[in-house]
This record gives C-alpha cells, sequence and structure tokens, in this order.
C-alpha cells in the first residue's frame, strides 16, 4: 500500500511538472501520455479541413472580404504553428534527422523548420528547403520586404529591434543554424532543433537563447504577416 501511493505521488509530480515547467516536455512520457502521434495525425487532418473552408471562402470573396479572410487565416496559422511546436518538443536533435512523427527518430533544425511549415499546410519542398544556407530558405518563405538582416549586433538588440516588428511568428536564420521566433505580447520564445544539452526541439527564453548569443549574423523573415506567404496556404 505504502508503494502505491509513493507511485502516485510520483506519477503526479510529473504530470505537475508537465504543466508548470518551461522543459515540461522533457518529463518521461510526454509523447506517450498527451501529445502523441496519433494525436498528431488527428490534428494535421483538422487543419487541412479549416484550410479547404478558408479556401473556398476565399475563392468566392470581394477585395474586403479576402481582406478579412486573410486576418483570420493568419490568426489561424499562429494558433496551428504553436500547437504544431507542442507536439515537436522533446523530439531528439541529429545533424542529419529527418524525422517526420513528432517524437521519434531525429530531426536537424532545418528539417524541424521545413516539417513544421509543410505540416502546418504549405506546399513546399521539406527536403530540398531544409538543405539549405538559412538565409536562402528564408528568402524561399518570405517576400523581402519583411527580412530583416543583423551583423554583429548583441543578443538583447535583435530581441528588441524584432519586438518592434510586432507580436507574430519568425523565422531566424543563423551562422550555421534556423529556427522560429514567437513573439507574444511580453514574451519572446526561440524555438529550434538544438545541437547543444538537451539536444532537442526545444522552447527557450530569446534574450538569454545562447544560440542566438553567439551567432554573429541574424536574418529575421517575418512568416504571420507575409500576405503573399498566407495567400499560399489557401492554394
Amino acid at each position: 500500500m505504502k508503494k502505491y501511493l509513493i507511485l502516485v505521488l510520483i506519477v503526479t509530480f510529473l504530470i505537475w511538472l508537465l504543466y508548470h515547467s518551461t522543459n515540461g516536455y522533457l518529463v518521461p512520457g510526454y509523447h506517450t501520455f498527451f501529445y502523441t502521434k496519433s494525436d498528431y495525425k488527428s490534428f494535421l487532418e483538422e487543419i487541412n479541413e479549416k484550410k479547404e473552408k478558408y479556401k473556398a471562402e476565399y475563392k468566392e470573396a470581394d477585395s474586403k472580404e479576402k481582406k478579412e479572410i486573410i486576418e483570420k487565416v493568419q490568426e489561424l496559422f499562429l494558433e496551428n504553428t504553436e500547437e504544431i511546436f507542442a507536439y515537436w518538443y522533446g523530439t531528439s536533435y541529429d545533424l542529419n534527422g529527418t524525422s517526420q512523427t513528432p517524437g521519434e527518430g531525429k530531426i536537424a533544425c532545418g528539417y524541424f523548420v521545413t516539417t513544421v511549415i509543410r505540416d502546418a499546410g504549405f506546399g513546399i519542398d521539406r527536403v530540398r528547403m531544409a538543405q539549405m544556407a538559412s538565409e536562402e530558405a528564408i528568402k524561399k518563405l518570405v517576400d523581402d520586404k519583411k527580412i530583416k538582416r543583423f551583423h554583429k549586433v548583441k543578443n538583447v538588440e535583435f530581441v528588441k529591434a524584432a519586438r518592434k516588428e510586432g507580436e507574430g511568428l519568425y523565422v531566424v536564420g543563423l551562422d550555421t543554424h534556423i529556427g522560429f521566433l514567437l513573439i507574444k505580447g511580453k514574451e519572446a520564445f526561440f524555438i529550434h532543433s538544438t545541437s547543444t544539452i538537451p539536444h532537442c526541439v526545444i522552447r527557450e527564453e530569446a534574450e538569454n537563447s545562447p544560440t542566438l548569443r553567439h551567432s554573429k549574423y541574424k536574418v529575421l523573415g517575418k512568416l504571420s504577416e507575409d500576405e503573399s506567404f498566407l495567400i499560399k496556404w489557401l492554394d
């Protein structure tokens, strides 16, 4: 009875840790009990259903209505990608990793970015784009007007400049790395598949990210406000 009680307490603590810790996805069972492979498949099907709905509406809409639909698509894109991130957190990193299933196998930084974008509903060449230099990949995704470049800028200043661009989702290209920057309210997170500890897909405060801090060159492309990018989602 005592052993059973201890086990229950341990499980309860792990569940509490999972929902209250920034790195809760490192708790054993994250992909077994919470963000599972079957749930991910169902979620992607939901994304596709919503896309088809908006696609049909967009075709029949006038210019004013199309603008309103794009605004809804922008909100949906942010919601979808945040949920997709949650499934991928904790998935192991490897320089040659090409996993397409959260929690299984390993995934490199470029493949993480392109897989998330593909699974969010965009028709891209996941493999080819993952193998590009980070700046070239961003240029394929984002209109040049939505791209900013920083050279030898302190990370705090970089994040400050990104905040001035407003809330939303960005792709960040570094010297030898690529990931996402999510700015939401007062929070700014760098989401990427990291080669450093804990060697997996993580979410960390952008200001304190060693990976961002050590890169001399940074390219910032805003996905969530690029109208041409969002229209492609409907195509």
